[in-house]
């Protein structure tokens, strides 16, 4: 079929496939300006009238759909005769290129098959039966999710009310004895051709997840006929003798000729499939073929939860529990969960997540459920939930480090529904008072933070940062943690309401906390030795005792009346890339769990980076690799900062309170000090002499500055105000070619230029929501918006703002993406690095802590 070159508003590129429904082309739309794909219906067969009604079916079936293993339908239309239906554009490949060398992985198969059952769970909801799932329409996408696609065979009925709404969906019923779908996987009541239901999708994902197993199909003939008798009489022939008896169990009831012996309903089948996917002893052999990069933090967590699950249960025995600890999982899906409360009712579950890639948004969950209800709020932040149903929304976060959410605009919501109500602005935090008609909140001010209780009135003010807060059951206290601005330690910290404060407690890293439900501890975890945590309470008095350790990041979200706390699991992985201007390829350089990238040779040949986590143990390590891929040198414990500009030396900071930047030799040779003083440092650079630096640091009773730094001898001089944008493991620090200027971002003003001999600081402008990244030799400063993902980077005129793109930095992998950053730019501002922060997790609600 030979297309106009544009349809509507979509720009042809170039043929995907085709199809009995149609061709499908790649195209990009150009109101929009992004790639989707286009299926069309060409005007032969737009006049034949069932062609057409089944290509109309389609898009009316998946447009009423809104589900990550779905395909998502963006338009439909026509356009001189063509009939066309938008959809997302797919990376990766059909399911029957997959099944094309062989069997897949029993785990691979079981996990393609719980993810098309989650699918089909979400159209049956909506009436909708598919009646044509196989291969061919299972589509394995590059980033993971698997998404079914053609729903031109879909029947839609009407009957009861769908997620709340009486409204009927349209009635598209099958005419008894036409037998519709796909001979190898119809069920038995397609073959006859009798109304279907949805347990005759369940059948022919039975057949598919068989094939995926043996290698082969469940029915065979040769001929038509023969495989059609066969799916009415026969059994398929037994699965190898690999397969695990469960997984062969799960497929014999899919596969059960009277629809009344399948599983009851698609959402029961995933169920099924996701609570054996972890099972050990016979059902190891679900384990797959080694995965690629991207999917190891989906088996990182899966040991971590099994782990950790036994963890609690032998620190439950040796503290004297009475009974084992139990751990009840809530979320299932991949992705980022940025906060969670316990409702009001004490059985539901609110929470914040952006799962499978997709933007975050509200959802709400119970105990034992493995579903969620998304509530329709989208870039927000659950931080506190009323007595009396209301929550306390965060909207339009700034970005923030895993649990630590920066400010944005607080909102309170119902959580019995409707649209949250805006009430203030530049907050980090909210709490409810105990009788639910206060609000505690912590405001975002220039010179700091500032605690208010009730808001509006100020009970404490920080010149560093404040993590909650938390208001005491009894509603005379609030509980909060408190950090330093270039500090990584924490204080938990309680005031009462004439602002008497206290200090309780010191934690090396929190993990998040709550008060215990009768006001006596505060409990609270936090980040031990390696990848480990626990979970501990302190009472006023400051006594500490330990109520679990746990193998994992576990984050404290919440406590419930009743005893019961909420954990977030996380797993941290970072992954490293490099890449050049005018390639679009890109090299995936990380070397352990979490890579940071602190800087470039001027060369664009060497890569500074520190690994975090367990890898570096009980601090940070610092590593140079080349950049073509050799292996990493280990260089030093700290986090490093720069380069020399000859490439010799490598600065790194401690990162401990007041400890001193370090200068370490790159090749041989010994250490150096550059800094001798009280100052907590925080990052800092060589200027072009190689002998001076400038650094950024902080004093006590001060913000951070900048310091120009002569020798260790000298006391450094302050070079700027102590209202900077500054972020220790994210910025960097930009200096002009010839040595004599700095780019800083400054708060509420954009980037200026500052003279590092001293002067009146130059504003850039047009800049007031980004950061500099690098100075050109041209000139040309490169900028962008911090928190951004895709990040953008563009190229300002230091003179007059004029701006132009540079690059769009993303990894290829976006699900559970946390943070992109840091980026650096080498001197020649052709080469680049990033570092993609993955931050995959999950809720678990624990019984019997005490």
């Amino acid at each position: 079929m030979n297309l106009p070159s544009t349809i509507a508003q979509y720009r042809i590129v170039s043929k995907l496939g085709e199809g009995g429904m149609g061709e499908v082309w790649r195209a990009t739309d150009t109101k929009l300006n992004r790639d989707i794909a286009i299926k069309v219906l060409p005007p032969a067969f737009a006049r034949d009238s069932d062609r057409l009604r089944r290509f109309v079916q389609e898009a009316q079936a998946a447009a009423s759909l809104s589900h990550p293993n779905i395909v998502a339908v963006y338009d439909a239309g026509e356009s001189d005769g063509i009939a066309y239906l938008v959809t997302e554009l797919l990376e990766g490949e059909a399911l029957r290129v997959r099944l094309t060398p062989g069997p897949l992985a029993i785990r691979k198969a079981v996990d393609y098959a719980a993810q098309v059952a989650l699918g089909l769970a979400a159209a049956h909801a909506k009436r909708i039966v598919h009646r044509d799932i196989k291969p061919e329409n299972l589509f394995v996408t590059r980033e993971g999710p698997v998404k079914i696609l053609d729903f031109g065979l879909a029947k839609v009925s009407s009957a009861t009310a769908v997620e709340g709404t009486s409204a009927p969906t349209a009635f598209l019923e099958t005419t008894p004895g036409v037998v519709l779908g796909t001979v190898g996987y119809m069920s038995p009541e397609q073959v006859r051709g009798a109304v279907v239901g949805h347990r005759s999708d369940i059948f022919s994902l039975g057949a598919v997840l068989y094939e995926m197993l043996a290698g082969r199909r469940a029915f065979e003939g040769e001929s038509a006929a023969d495989i059609m008798s066969a799916i009415i009489k026969e059994d398929p022939p037994q699965l190898p003798a690999g397969v695990p008896a469960l997984v062969t169990a799960i497929v014999r009831r899919c596969l059960e000729k009277n629809p009344e012996e399948r599983f009851e309903s698609a959402r029961d089948l995933a169920f099924a499939l996701q609570s054996i996917s972890g099972e050990s002893g016979p059902a190891a052999a679900l384990q797959s073929a080694p995965a690629p990069r991207r999917a190891l933090w989906r088996a990182a967590l899966a040991v971590l939860v099994i782990a950790a699950i036994a963890g609690a249960w032998i620190l439950a025995k040796r503290t004297g529990q009475s009974e084992p600890l139990q751990f009840s999982q809530v979320t299932f899906r991949r992705g980022l969960i940025s906060g969670a409360r316990f409702a009001n009712d004490g059985k539901n579950i609110i929470y914040s997540a952006a799962w499978d890639g997709k933007p975050a948004e509200l959802f709400i969950t119970q105990q034992g459920s493995p579903e969620s209800r998304p509530l329709g709020i989208r870039d927000a932040h659950v931080v506190a939930i009323s007595r009396t149903g209301e929550m306390a929304l965060i909207l339009s976060p700034r970005a923030g480090f895993w649990l630590i959410p920066t400010a944005g605009t607080l909102a309170r919501m119902p959580v019995s529904g409707g649209a949250p109500r805006e009430i203030a602005e530049n907050v980090a935090y909210a709490d409810w008072s105990p009788d639910g008609t206060q609000l505690a909140v912590v405001r975002q001010l220039a010179g700091g933070q500032v605690l208010e209780y009730p808001m509006g009135k100020a009970l404490y003010e920080s010149p560093g940062v404040i993590f909650g807060p938390k208001i005491s059951p009894r509603g005379d206290m609030v509980a909060f943690l408190e950090s330093g601005i270039a500090d990584t330690t924490a204080t938990i910290v309680v005031v009462d309401l004439n602002r008497k404060k206290r200090i309780l407690h010191t934690i090396t890293s929190a993990l998040g906390f709550t008060w215990s439900p009768d006001g006596t501890e505060i409990r609270f975890s936090g980040w031990e030795a390696g990848n480990n945590s626990s979970i501990k309470a302190i009472d006023l008095k400051g006594n500490v005792r330990v109520i679990l350790g746990l193998p994992g990041m576990y984050g404290l979200m919440d406590g419930a009346p009743d005893g019961r706390l909420l954990l977030m699991l996380d797993s941290f992985v970072a992954g490293m890339y490099f890449g050049r201007l005018g390639s679009a390829a890109e090299t995936d350089l990380y070397w352990h769990d979490n890579s940071v990238v602190r800087d470039l040779s001027p060369d664009g040949k060497q890569v500074l980076f520190s690994e975090g986590a367990a890898a570096a143990t009980p601090d940070w390590a610092t590593y140079m690799r080349g950049t073509g891929g050799s292996p990493a040198v280990r260089l030093g414990v700290g986090m490093a900062t720069a380069f020399s500009r000859d490439g010799k030396w490598a600065m790194l900071n401690p990162t401990a309170p007041r400890a001193q930047l370090i200068a370490f030799p790159t090749r041989a040779g010994s250490t150096q000090a550059l800094t001798a003083d009280e100052i907590s440092h925080v990052a800092g650079r060589w200027l072009n002499d190689g002998t001076r630096i400038v650094f950024v640091g902080s004093e006590s009773g001060h913000r951070l500055r900048y310091y120009v730094q002569e020798s260790p001898a000298v006391p450094p001089r302050p070079i700027s105000s102590e209202n900077i944008v500054f972020d220790r493991y994210s910025d960097p620090i930009v200096i002009s070619p010839d040595g004599k200027s700095l780019a800083a971002a400054i708060d509420g003003k954009g980037i200026q230029l500052m003279a590092i001999e001293g002067g009146e600081p130059q504003p850039i402008p047009g800049t007031a929501e980004h950061a500099p990244l690098a100075w050109c030799r041209d000139g040309g400063i490169l900028i962008y918006r911090p928190g951004e993902i895709p990040a953008q980077v563009v190229r300002a005129d230091p003179k007059t703002g004029g701006q132009r793109p540079w690059k769009e930095l993303v990894p290829p992998d976006r699900t559970a993406l946390g943070l992109l950053g840091p980026i650096r730019i080498a001197a020649d501002c052709e080469s680049y690095a990033y570092t993609a922060q993955y931050d995959p997790s999950r809720l678990f609600v624990v019984n019997g802590a005490r």
